[in-house]
């Protein structure tokens, strides 16, 4: 499995407090069969947020090696998204997941603002592919998930956390998340884990639960097929969405 949503970089932001934990919630990930994460701290807006991330990786990386661990932990960040977030990555004052086209984005947790589309057209534009982190959590998509559907069919990926499927988010993440999860509109499952002791990097009892609600080998797909593409910076194939039933298209309400 990988993981392309992690707060596991020490020092960075509200995950990892320390090498030290870093490295717990490393070896936590590994026993739970993790090979790959992709670092992902939080971005939101400072020029100098990422200035000692290839640092810390290497640091990680070396120790892991020592380890004889069978993981690599992978530059990204969460990036609060903005109109001008494809200028910054060009920039270089963030990051894509593991310098590829897929960019990790979230946006406010109660409602997604009215500049969102055109900052997701924006970036696909400048040929990268967002990816929407965790929107099963956002309170405007949990009251109309169809909100997704548009999103998807405009070019976007979504990237659910995984105990949003095991219920530790909360109902109504759960049932959000198995929603999209039924209607062919994730394509990523990740662990958003920021510590290692309460949100701790585990993703199999996740895969367990989209082969449940999605199918079988839908949990391989969402946990292993598509996040390799994104670490080898290759095209995913994704399946035609299923739409939910809905009044009007969410982006038709900026369109008018």
């Amino acid at each position: 499995m990988i993981d392309i949503h992690c707060h596991i970089l020490f020092e960075a932001d509200d995950g990892a407090f320390d090498f030290g934990e870093t490295m717990e919630m490393c070896a936590i990930a590994e026993e739970d069969g993790v090979t790959a994460i992709i670092a992902t701290p939080h971005y939101m807006g400072g020029e100098n947020a990422n200035i000692d991330m290839e640092h810390k990786l290497s640091l990680i990386n070396a120790e892991l090696h020592s380890r004889l661990a069978n993981l690599v932990v992978l530059p990204g960040n969460e990036i609060y998204l903005a109109l001008d977030t494809y200028q910054r990555l060009e920039q270089g004052q963030c990051c894509s997941l593991n310098h590829s086209r897929y960019v990790l984005v979230e946006f406010s947790m109660m409602e997604i603002p009215k500049f969102v589309p055109d900052a997701l057209y924006n970036l696909r534009t400048k040929g990268f592919v967002p990816i929407i982190a965790h929107p099963e959590r956002n309170g405007q998509i949990m009251e109309k998930p169809q909100i997704i559907y548009d999103f998807v069919m405009e070019g976007c990926l979504v990237q659910i956390n995984s105990t949003s499927l095991t219920g530790l988010s909360g109902k109504e993440a759960k049932r959000t998340a198995e929603l999209l999860l039924k209607h062919k509109m994730v394509h990523f499952i990740a662990s958003d884990a920021h510590s290692s002791k309460h949100r701790i990097p585990v993703l199999s009892q996740a895969l367990s639960c989209a082969d449940r609600i999605g199918g079988q080998g839908v949990g391989e797909k969402l946990l292993h097929v598509n996040p390799k593409a994104v670490i080898d910076d290759v095209e995913i194939k994704i399946e035609e969405p299923m739409k939910l039933k809905s009044a009007r298209s969410f982006l038709q309400m900026f369109r008018k």
